[in-house]
């Protein structure tokens, strides 16, 4: 039977344990809330949960070492260097947001967080679970509001003016009076050359101008805007300057096709070919002759030339004819082996040579 005495002991002493544990190992790591996915930044909250009274004031919490990850035979993610860890307080809970700069590619994180001091802490683990990103949502333009054009009012189409005559061109018209006037068929060879008759040149009849611009809006004043008209006006006064140059242009041309044409003219264009034909034969002429002129001064240069030649060779044979020269040394050597000794003069007698005593010739078979 147990005494009271130590029931009461045993039980004061219980109390006293529990109150002498430490706070920090009553703190537990609650619900995650993740905000961040595959391929982006962490961002996520984790709530405490069983915080002790003197913990509700503050907790330390920070990433455990290295170390941690080491014993727990888990590799530590890259992105956790650069993990940020702050404590929020929302409805009276209190929570750690986790926020990395770096972004994680994993679809999932360990981390391992330290609660409280060095000395007297515990290590919890939390593992963040990401998704990937949903797609991003596609943006359907709005249809744009087809604007109805109001009905725009009948252009009022100008009338032309006044109905210009058709000016013929002024190079239609000389090429008409040269084949007319100017360019008649050659005559007949005759004796006596028939002077050429000449051929009055009716003028054609004289240009109708456009009526003036000044009242050309007049009929249509009420209907043209003034811009129009005053537009109208200015293209009608460029188009009578216009006419009023080749007005000036064709009485010109009018003048000297009435004029009458002189007879040599006349008897030039008549005999057109047959001159040219003549002109081309004494050009032909007059280049042969040329060229026999320049063949004979070639000729004559060349006599020249040659006459002076031979005189110079000439002259320098009989300069060297004139004075001896002594005879070549290679001739001289030449001719001494075929040469005749001299003979002795009579009464001298040539010096006798010295010749050795012949020795006699040993017998054969001698002893």
């Amino acid at each position: 039977m147990t005494s009271p005495v130590f029931s009461r002991w045993s039980a004061s002493l219980c109390a006293t344990a529990c109150l002498a544990m430490p706070a920090a190992f009553a703190a537990e790591l609650g619900e995650i809330s993740v905000q961040s996915h595959i391929g982006q930044p962490l961002s996520a909250d984790i709530e405490l949960t069983a915080l002790a009274p003197d913990e509700l004031q503050g907790l330390p919490v920070r990433l455990a070492s290295n170390n941690v990850y080491q014993g727990g035979g888990i590799s530590m993610d890259g992105a956790l260097h650069t993990l940020t860890i702050s404590q929020v307080e929302r409805d009276g809970r209190r929570f750690v947001h986790l926020a990395t700069r770096q972004a994680i590619d994993a679809a999932h994180v360990h981390v391992y967080l330290l609660l409280g001091n060095v000395n007297r802490g515990v290590v919890r683990l939390a593992t963040v679970w990401l998704t990937p990103a949903p797609p991003a949502p596609v943006t359907v333009a709005a249809p744009v509001p087809k604007v109805v054009p109001p009905s725009a009012a009948p252009l009022m189409v100008p009338k032309p003016v006044a109905a210009l005559v058709d000016v013929p061109n002024a190079a239609a018209l000389a090429a008409r009076a040269r084949a007319e006037g100017m360019l008649r068929p050659p005559a007949v060879a005759s004796a006596v050359p028939a002077k050429p008759a000449f051929v009055p040149v009716s003028p054609p009849p004289p240009l109708r101008r456009a009526a003036a611009p000044v009242a050309a809006c007049a009929p249509q004043a009420a209907g043209m805007p003034a811009e129009a008209c005053v537009a109208l006006d200015r293209q009608n006064m460029v188009l009578n300057d216009k006419i009023g140059v080749l007005e000036g242009r064709i009485s010109a041309l009018q003048q000297a096709l009435a004029a009458p044409v002189p007879a040599a003219a006349a008897a030039a264009a008549a005999s057109g070919l047959p001159r040219a034909k003549t002109s081309a034969k004494a050009v032909e002429k007059k280049t042969a002759g040329n060229g026999a002129l320049w063949l004979g001064l070639g000729a004559l240069l060349l006599l020249l030339v040659t006459g002076t030649i031979v005189y110079l060779v000439r002259k320098r044979k009989g300069s060297a004819a004139a004075e001896p020269k002594p005879p070549s040394k290679y001739w001289v050597l030449l001719r001494k082996p075929f040469r005749r000794k001299a003979a002795p003069p009579v009464g001298e007698v040539p010096p006798a040579r010295d010749e050795p005593a012949l020795e006699p010739e040993p017998e054969p078979f001698s002893r």
